[in-house]
């Protein structure tokens, strides 16, 4: 990839859309002018052409070596966003018409959304709900306290909640298919295809741009679909042709780069590591003492997305943020809905970022220790 020195780059922790490879935000900067020799640049490839069908199949043959998905499973590249799939959802289960109840886990802002619209759809079934605790959505309560459906026609969960910043690492054996949605935890370590007949996530946060949508589906979900469900929505269209209408060619390509870009980082395995070391610098100083609380319980704390608080109240908070901000440690303002502190580490973001952000937390905790903030 290309490679150019001296570039002004911020620490940027946003949650997503959020940071990216620079060798591949290189790349895309050589090639917008001229793909290849083409004398065009990749935005304005039509998605007919030879070049963007290599792409295109080069991405899926790279996210199936990535993850190890198994030949049984359809990968698509979809436009609307993970949002769109919590309606995409009840509907190619066809939740409306088949007399089944749908099973939702609600564990954070996003399931929580998932779960609300599948009920325009059909009967739901509330498996667990700590968007009423107080504070709200800081644990995974444990498998034996789920309240599972004896004959769902689909469990739905979401594996890394970006907004509360809990993520889930059990998960049950049930007879129904599991669909999880991977959204900001995608591809930031291995995962086992095979437990799951439905995994999505938006592109945004981990592998690329927003503009796409991976949907990965086992393929004895497709054909099941509610025979109203629009064209675009229904994953059997997309199975039967991977490109009825112009894709997001230009967030596919840029998805491209960053597997290639993850390979070479030796794969998942390696990546994970990184990103533990990356989570464990920030952890580490919130658990120094009280100056800094994390509300989420020490099992289920995201790696991707570090939720937190300081101890003096929300006027402490923005204080943080402003003096972080002078530093271009940049975007670390939590949610709007639940205030406090949020770093999202997600696979581009650098370990030497983290190092800065570690010690700028340290340094603001000896200036505040025992201070009330003023703006």
């Amino acid at each position: 990839m290309a490679q150019e020195k001296n570039l002004h780059r911020t620490a940027n922790f946003a949650p997503g859309p959020a940071v990216l490879p620079e060798e591949v935000l290189l790349e895309c900067q050589k090639e917008l002018l001229d793909y290849h020799g083409l004398g065009y640049g990749i935005m304005e490839m039509s998605h007919r052409s030879k070049e963007f069908e290599d792409i295109w199949n080069g991405a899926i043959k790279d996210i199936k070596e990535l993850l190890g998905i198994p030949e049984n499973y359809n990968i698509f590249f979809l436009q609307g966003g993970a949002t769109t799939q919590f309606s995409a959802i009840p509907l190619n289960f066809n939740l409306t018409n088949n007399g089944k109840v749908a099973d939702y886990v609600v564990t954070g802002n996003w399931s929580n959304a998932a779960y609300k619209e599948a009920q325009r759809f059909g009967k739901v079934n509330l498996v667990v709900n700590t968007m009423t605790d107080k504070p709200e959505a800081t644990r995974i309560p444990p498998l034996d306290e789920w309240k599972l459906s004896e004959d769902a026609c689909y469990l739905h969960l979401c594996v890394n909640e970006t907004v509360h910043g809990v993520t889930m690492r059990e998960f049950p054996q049930v007879k129904c298919p599991i669909v999880a949605d991977f959204s900001s935890c995608f591809m930031s370590e291995p995962i086992d295809v095979k437990k799951f007949a439905v995994i999505y996530a938006g592109a945004q946060k981990n592998i690329g741009p927003a503009g796409v949508t991976v949907v990965i589906v086992r393929n004895d979900i497709l054909g099941k679909a509610d025979p109203k469900t629009p064209i675009l929505m229904d994953w059997q269209t997309h199975a039967k042709d991977i490109m009825l209408n112009t894709p997001p060619c230009f967030a596919v390509y840029v998805m491209a780069l960053v597997f290639k870009w993850l390979k070479n980082r030796g794969g998942l395995e390696k990546v994970k590591e990184y990103n533990d070391k990356k989570a464990k610098l920030v952890y580490d100083v919130i658990e120094e003492d009280d100056f800094y609380i994390c509300p989420v319980d020490k099992p289920v704390r995201s790696i991707m997305n570090l939720r937190f608080y300081c101890k003096q109240g929300s006027d402490m908070d923005n204080k943080f943020v402003k003096e972080a901000a002078k530093l271009e440690l940049l975007n670390l303002k939590g949610y709007r809905t639940i205030g406090g502190i949020r770093a999202s580490l997600y696979n581009a973001q650098t370990i030497e970022n983290c190092e800065k952000l570690a010690k700028f937390m340290r340094e603001f905790r000896k200036s505040n220790q025992n201070k009330t903030a003023k703006m």
